[in-house]
Order: C-alpha cells, then structure tokens, then sequence
C-alpha cells in the first residue's frame, strides 16, 4: 500500500503482474530446488517451497512443494486492488468488497484443477510457462485501473 501512495496503483500493479510472471517463466526454467524457492518463493511470491527427506529435483518432488502465500509479485497486486476498490466505492463498499473477495475464493478454488491439467497436458515446466503467461496478464489488468484524483476537502 505504500507504493501506491507514492507511485499510484496502476504502475504497481503493473510491476506485480510482470514480478510475478516473470517469476513462473524463470521457476519453468529451474535447473535446481534453490532455484524453484527464489523464482517462485521470492519473485513470483505464489509459491513457498517445502522439501521432503526424498525430494533431491524439481522433477520428483514438484507436487509436495506448493504452499500458497504472498509474496512480492502477488503483493504488489492483491494490495493495491484491495486499496483502490475502497477508495472506488463509497456507497457500497462492502458490497464491492466482498463481491471482490468472492472472486479470489473462486479463483483459488478453480485454481488447484486447473494447474492439474496443465501439468498433464504440458508437464510442470510447460505448466508454469502457461501460468506466467496467465500472471503477464496483470499488467494488462493494472493498466485499465481509473487513477483517482485527490479527494476534496470541503472547508467550512
């Protein structure tokens, strides 16, 4: 929220579409585990990693290591939108807000086949390439928020 105050929302909610995409395009390029938790755990912030005894790659241990939580990409986007949705809204604000959060939930419910699928159809590189393209598409979503003007001050 402090970025937007300082830069507005829709240039960092831009920036978190492409942290976060680029994150998912490099984690599908990951030759190691220490570079799964970096692109994904730190730049994309979708993901935080945990091993097992028996997971030595990427490749044997990929599914047991998806936790979700928030990280810088998803952060410089879930924020600001929260932030400019209550700023948008003054009348209907919890209207507003709790349509808005019904989207998340539906959004992480669908998520989980979703991700199955493409990592059947594509593999779990192929996959993540897939979702990077999916979070670029952010950039584009923070390119159409309305900037709000300074809010007027009635002096009496």
């Amino acid at each position: 929220a402090a970025a937007s105050n300082v830069f507005g929302t829709r240039p960092v909610v831009m920036l978190g579409g492409f942290l976060s995409g680029l994150g998912f395009i490099l984690a599908s390029q990951a030759t190691s585990l220490l570079h799964l938790y970096l692109t994904m755990g730190l730049i994309s912030g979708r993901c935080s990693l945990t091993t097992t005894n028996q997971c030595q790659d990427p490749d044997s241990c990929f599914y047991t290591l998806c936790l979700f939580l928030s990280g810088i990409g998803w952060a410089l986007i879930f924020t600001p939108t929260v932030a400019s949705v209550m700023q948008y809204f003054a009348v209907r604000r919890s209207l507003a807000m709790g349509l808005g959060f019904t989207g998340i939930g539906l959004s992480s419910f669908a998520f989980s086949p979703l991700f199955q699928y493409l990592v059947e159809a594509y593999a779990w590189r192929g996959a993540l390439l897939v979702l990077g393209g999916l979070s670029f598409n952010m950039i584009a979503c923070g390119a159409v928020i309305r900037p709000l003007g300074k809010p007027k001050v009635v002096l009496k």
